[in-house]
């Protein structure tokens, strides 16, 4: 059985709360999965979740900032299923913080790996890219 990483296990636990809508909460578990973190893998992935509930586009850039820093030293099959999360991520941060140059080579970053964004109605969503698309 695969033994799930503590850092893992808070982000988890995180991300429920974020979706209770107990941002608070979410940011202090996620902030312990970034403390717990030993190693890259794991602090990509705390990374991630702390950019993700980052009111401040500042704030969130750097945690993207950061998460896409990590995943550079990734092995592959790892980074690949990350970047284009992130890429999407650190597109939205740049949106935030008016950067829409840098936005949009996020945003095709991420489209070249097969996650497209879909902004039709003014928010912000995500879907894979399927074959057929």
């Amino acid at each position: 059985m695969f033994a799930q990483s503590i850092t893992v296990r808070l982000c988890a636990e995180g991300a429920q709360a974020e979706a209770d809508g107990r941002l608070s909460a979410a940011i202090d578990l996620y902030a312990l999965a970034w403390a717990a973190a030993q190693s890259d893998v794991d602090a990509c992935t705390a990374a991630h979740y702390m950019a993700r509930c980052q009111t401040e586009g500042q704030a969130r850039l750097c945690w993207c900032s950061e998460a896409l820093r990590l995943a550079a030293d990734l092995p592959d099959e790892i980074r690949s299923a990350l970047l284009p999360s992130l890429h999407v991520n650190a597109a939205a941060a740049y949106e935030d913080t008016g950067n829409s140059a840098a936005a949009q080579w996020h945003y095709a970053q991420a489209a070249a790996l097969g996650l497209t964004h879909d902004a039709r109605d003014g928010t912000r969503r995500s879907r894979l890219r399927t074959l057929k698309s």
